[in-house]
């Protein structure tokens, strides 16, 4: 885990999924942020909606949440079903996002792949998207992480 800014969409529960608020943080090099809403209603369900510049699209658990937003954790860290249809993968002891889908289409494929290549063939560094494993440079282990992803045919899962 690196420091990266991911923003969270509070989304409708029912079809088509409405945008109620949204917010950025820094996810900390522990997995753990803080985010905000204003335009929320205690008593409905949202979905959280993770978006983050180089990774799935990432939706919480089917059925969407209800909480009291002054006071209210969510771990998607703890177990697959925190996302909908289950769109983590484990490392280690933890359930994480998967990286990859450098192009924002929601599929890591090989558009992914091929610019990963030309970055690395490029030596590109710095905060670059398709610098996935965080290290601020594109080289063969970014490359490596797409391939693996697209070989799976890794893909955002919708309610």
């Amino acid at each position: 885990m690196i420091k990266d800014t991911v923003k969270v969409y509070l989304r409708s529960k029912v079809s088509p999924y409405l945008k109620t608020d949204s917010a950025y943080s820094v996810i900390n090099d522990s997995g753990y942020c803080t985010f905000g809403f204003k335009n929320a209603n205690g008593n409905e369900n949202y979905f959280l909606h993770l978006h983050h510049r180089n990774s799935i699209e990432t939706w919480s658990k089917s059925g969407g949440l209800n909480f009291d937003l002054r006071h209210t954790g969510y771990n998607f860290t703890m177990d697959s079903s925190s996302a909908f249809g289950n769109n983590l993968v484990r490392k280690g002891q933890r359930f994480c996002i998967y990286g990859g889908d450098i192009n924002q289409d929601g599929v890591t494929d090989l558009q992914d792949i091929v610019i990963a290549d030309n970055d690395a063939y490029n030596f590109s560094s710095g905060y670059i998207n398709s610098d996935l494993t965080g290290d601020m440079i594109t080289d063969a282990d970014d490359l490596s992480l797409a391939d693996n992803n697209a070989f799976l045919y890794v893909s955002k899962i919708l309610p």
